[in-house]
């Protein structure tokens, strides 16, 4: 494209043997003429993988003109691959001399300066778009065209991992694959008039995102005439693909535990009416609907019934898959929870790292992708044997305090964990003015104080290089409840390894649990002032008092 740097590249193949210490040359002869850059210069084998061959550094004898001595013999009948940097500077017909050289400067190969049949083009202004790019949807893209050389046809190249559907437009058809990259040829209607592409013209086409962008890869317009010779080019690069926002699963990575909760986050930014929302697990998981719960839980009153289904319910669903349709609503503008629980594999993920991600998607009414994400990582495993957390309280009324007990059953001695930290809900704040206001009770805990900078938060620290004994730990505090309790009403228990850990998805976050909030007037069912017994430790809030699987926008 004229004016644009790019690559020239060509294999060459030798009629005489080029000993170590010979020229090669490649100079521009034809009425397109090409700048040569001396830092793209590259000469290597045709195998694979190719074998780059020794030369000494390339010198321009012009703009047009290089040349690099050989620092190896180079065989007769065999094939090597020549690269270097070009910047067109002129249209017209490449033509290439490339020639090696003894070292009486006697020619002893030659191309005989061969027509290269291709031309330089002169570059066509392109602006590829979409209102909306959810991963692995259907959409509507706009590909405007700027003031080109007479064309009739347009051919348009999709950067790779993209599909066009077989009718993409109005004057779009699908026209198979260019090295791997969908294309499609656009045409009007009136094509014998090649001046209807004179000016700049607007399309619209159908095509398919894939569920992870490859960087680098832009949409590519080539214009041609009737007869189908090229005219110009131009390339724009690709929107970027619009995931959900603020995405996570937060679940207690431990190898081997069942009946796990889980929590997916995330926020919808634009409207698209969604009515079916899949969440796919990692490879090993199997995900399952809590029945016989409280329906949906939502500020708006867009929806009125939802309906969870698993391999449970239907036998068709794969075990990695929970699926929820909505009746009489549809997912607004918002923040959203997802809760499920999980049987996690007894071993770590050992196949692709794809394999080992989360995914989300929402289709609406006609069954297509409105908003999705993929590949959110899972989170890793560890192998710490704690029990789900004990969890009471000592009264629930509203703009009251309330104090909060969190009982952990460690079943070995922990070492490595720097603080444990307890999260309260939003709106919830803690109530804990000096450190003696956090107490610990039970075994011996190595503690090195609390932090209560945080109005949400209670860090208590572990010891330098202390190791925290097995037995039963529990940790008290007050807290002051709101006049109404968040619709994401979760308590978050994480354990961490740095000291800027402070929530459950932090890098440094070893092992978190979540445990669902109690409402307003609810009374505790467990005492943790005195010892627990086997029946009362059936009642770890672990196991939602939500819904079947509660989708919940935060208030």
């Amino acid at each position: 494209r004229l004016g644009a740097p790019g690559w020239l590249e060509m294999t060459i193949s030798l009629t005489i043997r080029v000993e170590s210490g010979h020229v090669l040359r490649i100079a521009s002869t034809g009425s397109a003429v090409y700048n040569f850059d001396v830092e793209g210069f590259e000469l290597s084998s045709v195998a694979e993988p190719p074998e780059r061959l020794r030369t000494s550094t390339p010198e321009l004898a012009s703009q047009q003109s290089l040349r690099v001595a050989l620092g190896q013999a180079l065989e007769a009948g065999v094939a090597f691959r020549l690269r270097s940097g070009v910047t067109p500077s002129s249209t017209g017909v490449s033509r290439f001399v490339v020639e090696t050289l003894d070292a009486e400067t006697r020619q002893t190969n030659t191309n005989d300066w061969d027509d290269m049949t291709f031309s330089v083009l002169p570059a066509v202004p392109v602006v590829a778009s979409a209102e909306r790019a959810p991963p692995s949807a259907t959409i509507n893209a706009s590909i405007v065209v700027g003031p080109s050389p007479v064309c009739a046809i347009f051919q348009l190249v999709a950067p790779a991992g993209y599909s066009f559907s077989d009718i993409c437009g109005d004057i779009c058809i699908a026209a198979g694959l260019l090295q791997g990259r969908a294309v499609a040829l656009i045409s009007p209607s009136n094509a014998a008039d090649e001046r209807v592409w004179q000016a700049e013209k607007r399309f619209t086409v159908e095509v398919t995102l894939p569920q992870v962008a490859l960087e680098g890869s832009p949409w590519i317009v080539m214009c041609s005439d009737l007869s189908e010779q090229p005219k110009g080019w131009g390339s724009h690069a690709s929107f970027h693909l619009q995931p959900l926002t603020q995405i996570a699963f937060l679940y207690t990575a431990s190898l081997g535990r069942t009946e796990v909760p889980v929590v997916g986050t995330f926020s919808l930014d634009v409207f698209a009416p969604g009515v079916r929302l899949v969440v796919q697990a990692p490879a090993g998981f199997a995900l399952s609907c809590k029945p016989g719960l409280a329906p949906l839980r939502m500020s708006s009153a867009s929806i009125a019934r939802q309906v969870c289904e698993d391999s449970t319910t239907d036998n068709s669903t794969a075990s990695l898959q929970l699926l929820v349709r909505l009746f009489g609503g549809f997912f607004e503008i918002g923040d959203y929870t997802v809760s499920f629980t999980a049987a996690l594999p007894d071993k770590p993920p050992d196949g692709p790292e794809a394999d080992n991600t989360w995914s989300m998607v929402i289709f609406d009414d006609r069954q297509l992708v409105a908003h999705s994400a993929f590949r959110v990582p899972a989170r890793p495993f560890v192998d710490i044997s704690v029990d789900d957390p004990l969890f009471s309280w000592s009264q629930s009324e509203a703009n009251a305090p309330s104090v909060v007990t969190f009982g952990l059953q460690f079943n070995e001695d922990v070492p490595d964990i720097s603080s444990i930290v307890f999260v309260c809900p939003d709106r919830v704040l803690h109530d804990a003015r000096r450190e003696e206001d956090v107490q610990i009770f039970g075994g011996d805990f190595p503690t090195a104080g609390s932090e209560l900078d945080e109005p949400s938060m209670v860090r208590v620290r572990v010891r330098t290089n202390a190791t925290i004994p097995s037995g039963l730990h529990r940790f008290q505090f007050r807290v002051m409840l709101p006049s109404k309790l968040p619709v994401q009403n979760l308590w978050h228990v994480v354990f961490c390894r740095g000291d800027d850990c402070q929530r459950a998805d932090d890098p440094t976050a070893v092992l978190s649990f979540i445990i669902a909030g109690f409402e307003l007037g609810e009374l505790s069912d467990v005492d943790l002032s005195i010892p627990i017994s086997s029946a009362q430790r059936l009642r770890p809030l672990l196991f939602f008092c939500l819904s079947f699987v509660a989708l919940l926008l935060r208030c």
